[in-house]
């Protein structure tokens, strides 16, 4: 019987690294605008792989594997998207440390009738970032340099919430949101709701092809829920707004899901801090400092 090309060794070991290749080109395709001529040297490099392994073997279809690849990178794609609109309607910051499989459970209950998400949320997110998540998490910040002199803090703020006492989390971890975000841009003196609009614009809203669009719907959900407008005795905008917690003006944030919320939208920040370029910081200390100007001359 004649052997079949597909089961030797070497074949195999080719196929392996042709579809590593193609994963590397799809997400190169992501940044074609960025570096097309490497792109284009890597796909000729594919093609070429491609036009040899078939004339070994019939059998071999590298470019049927990687359209299915690419498919599936489609699908996750638009997955995402969808991902991001219902995990904000259902009140959390979308965050990266969702398993795909559980994501797409999630879009597809969510489409088909987001009423029963609604009735697991919570529990789901709960037990996707547990205690062991947590600590994962704070480790991560540990390492940050940027964070050294606010990580005791951190400490027991992840502390407080796997111990359940989450008003001590909420209120721990909420205060720190300007304090980040201010010494991420090496900003001094009186900071004002117009200057942290100008610091998140710089910070959230760019271009981020590894986040899958997730920078921009955090702005939104930052500008929606933390920095809500909030009066004393009228009805709360957002249960996780930051002026109604530290002005006391709620007093019901003592709950998981909120102290959750809050950790998760604070990991992102940490995380958009550290892809910060030196030009995008120079920018936004520039228009900070024009802001200011401009106030002063009035």
């Amino acid at each position: 019987m004649k052997n079949n090309p597909c089961d030797n060794p070497l074949f195999s070991a080719i196929e392996k690294q042709s579809k590593f290749i193609k994963l590397s080109i799809d997400h190169l395709n992501l940044l074609n605008d960025m570096i097309p001529p490497v792109f284009r040297e890597i796909q000729d490099s594919t093609l070429a792989i491609d036009r040899i392994m078939k004339s070994v073997s019939p059998h071999y279809k590298i470019f049927d594997t990687f359209e299915k690849i690419r498919r599936d990178i489609e699908q996750t794609e638009e997955d995402m998207e969808v991902f991001q609109a219902a995990i904000v309607e259902l009140g959390y910051p979308p965050h990266y440390d969702v398993d795909i499989r559980q994501m797409r459970k999630i879009v597809k209950d969510f489409i088909e009738d987001k009423k029963q998400v609604v009735e697991y949320i919570d529990e789901f997110m709960a037990l996707n970032y547990d205690a062991t998540a947590m600590n994962e998490m704070l480790i991560k910040w540990d390492g940050k340099p940027f964070l050294e002199r606010r990580i005791q803090i951190l400490r027991n703020v992840v502390r407080a919430h796997n111990q359940g006492m989450y008003h001590l989390a909420v209120l721990g971890i909420i205060s720190q949101y300007e304090g980040i975000i201010v010494d991420a841009f090496s900003i001094t003196g009186h900071v004002n709701g117009h200057i942290q609009q100008i610091l998140l614009e710089h910070l959230l809203k760019h271009k981020n092809v590894i986040s899958f669009g997730f920078d921009k719907v955090i702005y939104d959900y930052y500008n929606s829920n933390i920095l809500v407008s909030f009066r004393h005795g009228e009805e709360l905008g957002a249960n996780i707004s930051r002026h109604a917690i530290l002005h006391g003006g709620h007093t019901d944030f003592g709950t998981l899901p909120i102290s959750l919320k809050v950790i998760l939208l604070f990991d992102f920040l940490v995380d958009a801090i550290e892809e910060l370029t030196p030009e995008r910081i120079e920018e936004g200390m520039k228009a900070v400092e024009q802001q200011r100007n401009k106030k002063s001359k009035k």
